[in-house]
């Protein structure tokens, strides 16, 4: 029924309830809307006339939209036994008016037993900002279908005092923040904006990947490619613009297009993760190809939904994906933060794998418990920031003893060390067939033993060694003889030697300084 009827206005219900309402209610198939207002309303939700009335019917009632008050916990109870008498297929919308705050209701089963109209919006209304938060906390914590609160109070206010943070979307008219839920499958979206001049609130369900689709949508080009496979430049300068999704559905367009890409031009983009600690926990930071995802690690859920996506598409060329980058930075770490990261990436079928590991704090602790999490198979790079001091103070040095022991350093064939000196004996630095590193000391003996191993090695080898003590240059000159040549620049001495071997030759310079540097390579 489109058409308004008010059958009772300041009357006596209970006089006109027979008369008119039940024949009406009894009778009539389809509601647009039913309304249970103030005055009257309480005698009737409380009496159960409107109950009963409804217990006569041979079939549900289909309403479009049912708005009631609740002005007390009773009412609450009836309003429950009143939707069940109702169509729920044909329910679209419960409009809640409530003349006080929504959180009285916490320790009421009113909310879960409306969770249950998972076709239907709950509409609330209130001014208690504090009622925001009550209603976050419900949707995460229960399976609802939408929820709707409208605010008479600064919604962008709120979610600032709540701290619920800056929104993951926004646009001129909607903010959106996500939640993670019970089910890890799934996260609750709220959005703000205002309808009809009303701070509104949309609480809704969403999955993994609806929310990295709305979050980082994929930009697949209009205009044609197709033409322009005759201009290699051209189309090569556009697809390393492209994210590998966008690539991937270039392939769809056309069979011309199809046959130029899988001409050896699908390209696997390498992959990132940033770990730092913030306040509260790890924060894991992924990158790939210009796509971006930044969460706690304890959201598993939705970093390994981005995870699966970047690995489908990279299987796609029938290349397994790996991290070409693992960065990990241990400022704010604490052994709590650092157990959630060890759980997250302990949640793989396989450990986690990269070429280049860069990792960055003071305690060789921290690192050696964050190794035993990663596979050390792929690695190529291991970089190791210390913070422990300034390179050119020698008194504080980064002890990695217990990392060279690690198959992670075993298997990487460079080796960087920078930021302050770090106490390790080169001869354990022998398999690296590139490194850079500041060093606690360079004996002359180690690097006499250095120089017998690069003279033997059948590889292309690098090494810049620096250390902030004393280097006994007089020493060396007495083990391999005085430098053929030297040179003063900016009022550094570099001293230099050429050393033979059966099939090279290897080039050992020295500068002398406040920090005693050493490069040899063949």
């Amino acid at each position: 029924m489109n058409e308004k009827k008010e059958l009772i206005a300041n009357g006596d219900f209970f006089n006109l309830s027979e008369k008119h309402l039940m024949p009406f209610l009894t009778s009539v198939n389809t509601l647009s809307c039913l309304s249970i207002i103030d005055g009257t309303s309480g005698d009737c939700l409380y009496r159960g006339i409107l109950e009963l009335i409804l217990k006569k019917r041979r079939n549900l009632l289909k309403v479009n939209e049912f708005v009631v008050s609740i002005p007390s916990k009773q009412s609450q109870d009836h309003v429950v036994l009143l939707v069940a008498m109702l169509n729920r297929d044909a329910l679209e919308e419960v409009h809640l008016k409530t003349p006080s705050s929504i959180a009285q209701w916490k320790n009421s089963k009113f909310l879960e037993r409306l969770s249950a109209l998972s076709n239907a919006s709950i509409i609330m209304e209130t001014n208690d900002r504090r009622d925001l938060e009550f209603l976050k906390e419900h949707c995460v914590r229960s399976s609802f279908g939408k929820l709707v609160l409208k605010g008479s109070f600064d919604g962008n206010q709120a979610c600032e005092l709540l701290g619920f943070g800056a929104p993951v979307y926004a646009n001129r008219s909607i903010q959106t923040w996500f939640f993670p839920s019970q089910d890890q499958n799934v996260y609750i979206s709220m959005a703000h904006g205002f309808l009809e001049n009303i701070s509104t609130f949309t609480f809704s369900r969403v999955s993994s990947a609806q929310m990295l689709q709305e979050t980082h949508p994929s930009s697949i080009p209009t205009f044609d490619l197709v033409k322009l496979t005759g201009h290699q430049p051209v189309i090569e300068h556009i697809l390393e613009s492209l994210p590998f999704s966008s690539v991937l559905a270039l392939r769809d367009v056309s069979t011309g297009l199809r046959i130029y890409l899988d001409g050896d031009r699908l390209h696997c983009w390498s992959i990132r993760m940033d770990v730092h600690f913030d306040e509260n926990s790890a924060i894991v930071h992924m990158f790939c190809n210009g796509e971006e995802i930044s969460r706690p690690c304890t959201d598993m859920a939705l970093l390994k939904e981005w995870l699966n996506r970047q690995e489908s598409l990279h299987n796609f060329s029938n290349r397994k994906p790996s991290f070409e980058t693992f960065h990990c930075d241990f400022e704010r770490y604490t052994l709590e933060k650092m157990q959630n990261l060890g759980i997250f990436l302990g949640s793989f079928r396989n450990k986690i794998s990269m070429a280049h590991l860069e990792l960055k704090g003071s305690s060789e602790l921290e690192f050696i418990q964050l190794l035993d999490c990663l596979d050390a198979k792929k690695l190529r790079k291991l970089t190791i920031f210390a913070t422990v001091g300034d390179v050119n103070n020698g008194n504080q040095a980064l002890a990695l003893n217990q990392i060279r022991d690690t198959p992670h350093w075993n298997h990487a064939t460079e080796l960087v060390v920078k930021g302050a000196n770090a106490s390790v004996s080169i001869r354990k630095l022998i398999h690296f067939l590139k490194g850079t590193a500041y060093v606690e000391t360079i004996p002359v003996g180690d690097v006499l033993f250095l120089a017998q191993e690069l003279l033997a090695s059948s590889l292309s080898r690098n090494f810049k060694l620096s250390t902030s003590n004393n280097f006994d240059l007089q020493s060396l000159i007495h083990s391999i003889g005085c430098p053929p040549k030297s040179e003063t620049i900016d009022g550094i001495v570099q001293y230099k030697w050429v050393l033979e071997g059966k099939e090279k030759k290897l080039e050992i310079s020295v500068k002398d300084d406040v920090l005693t540097s050493i490069q040899m390579c063949i």
